[in-house]
């Protein structure tokens, strides 16, 4: 069920992951199943998702990351219960929840943040951040061996 879902979130903004890369926990998992292709025993998952944000310039975008989510119906949080903005979105399945986490460095426009991720979805900017934005494996490599392999 964890892969299930951290795979159709990722499949629910496929036409921009070429903009988003996947850190934290779940890479070992999937660094052995698609890119390694080994039998790990006992690999560990986490339930959420850090998806890092690459800054995209002045490229435009039909529905923003926001838009995409809300339209494949994951579930909305408030990030503080008595604002009605940011949000994040969580995926669920009866008694299983995993929320996708946005974060970037503080490299990344303002600008880049609202017209791909949408000004509504949170977004944690982290110092040095862009270190693991500039040597990467595509997001959307995952997406094409999930579909393919």
């Amino acid at each position: 069920m964890l892969e299930k879902g951290f795979l159709d979130t990722l499949s629910a903004m496929e036409d921009g992951l070429d903009k988003i890369i996947i850190v934290g926990g779940w890479c070992p998992y999937l660094y052995a199943v698609y890119l390694w292709r080994k039998e790990i025993p006992n690999i560990p998952t986490i339930t959420d998702m850090d998806l890092g944000v690459l800054e995209t310039g002045s490229r435009k975008f039909d529905r923003t990351i926001h838009d995409k989510l809300s339209a494949a119906g994951l579930a909305v949080e408030r990030i503080c219960a008595d604002e009605p903005e940011p949000i994040q979105f969580v995926y669920k399945k009866k008694e299983f929840e995993m929320k996708a986490e946005f974060i970037t460095s503080f490299e990344t426009t303002d600008d880049t943040l609202n017209r791909f991720l949408g000004s509504q979805l949170a977004c944690n900017r982290i110092e040095a951040f862009e270190i693991l934005l500039e040597d990467y494996v595509g997001s959307t490599f995952i997406i094409r061996e999930r579909n393919c392999g």
